[in-house]
């Protein structure tokens, strides 16, 4: 296979695809849809967050090493970063924070919506902003609302993100 250019390599940032963790249909899309890329030449990679039943899954996750703090609101968030494979070599980035992900459920109850939710995401989308520093693509595809912030943040706050300054960007999804 011929080496695929950098700004050909795209990140799925998402908040659940399948087999890790699912909900409905947009975690089949995630689990299918990069691989489907994979096939034909692209480079692709997942971010999504290590909710509990990631963890518990069975699934064979490495610890990537890398760790970051990130801001919300006044105050610093740590987190660190796993990873697990699709597909042939589809790498799957799990951002660790039991704080925000290491719950029954992914977005909340049966009774209802975690009251966190907006921050627990902002977190995500910020901390998947970390992981491209470290192992950039040419392009971010954020799906669904959870992800959106991810975009957001790189064009409002750019000082914070200048490496990533060339990196094309793409939402789908619910917003």
């Amino acid at each position: 296979m011929t080496s695929i250019p950098h700004e050909l390599s795209v990140a799925m940032v998402t908040p659940e695809a399948a087999p890790f963790a699912r909900s409905g249909g947009l975690a089949d899309v995630l689990g299918s849809l990069p691989v489907v890329l994979e096939r034909l030449g692209l480079r692709v990679s997942l971010i999504m967050p290590a909710y509990r039943c990631v963890l518990q899954g069975g699934f064979p996750l490495k610890d990537t090493g890398i760790r970051f703090s990130v801001p919300i609101s006044s105050r610093q968030e740590e987190g660190n970063v796993l990873k697990a494979k699709l597909g042939e070599a589809i790498t799957v980035y799990l951002i660790q924070s039991d704080k925000y992900f290491d719950r029954d459920y992914l977005y909340g109850t049966p009774e209802g919506d975690y009251p966190d939710n907006a921050e627990r995401f902002t977190f995500f989308s910020r901390a998947a902003l970390e992981v491209l520093k470290r192992e950039p693509a040419g392009i971010l595809h954020a799906h669904d609302w959870q992800s959106a912030l991810a975009i957001a943040f790189l064009k409002a706050q750019p000082h914070l993100y200048p490496q990533l300054s060339k990196l094309k960007t793409l939402r789908t999804g619910t917003f």
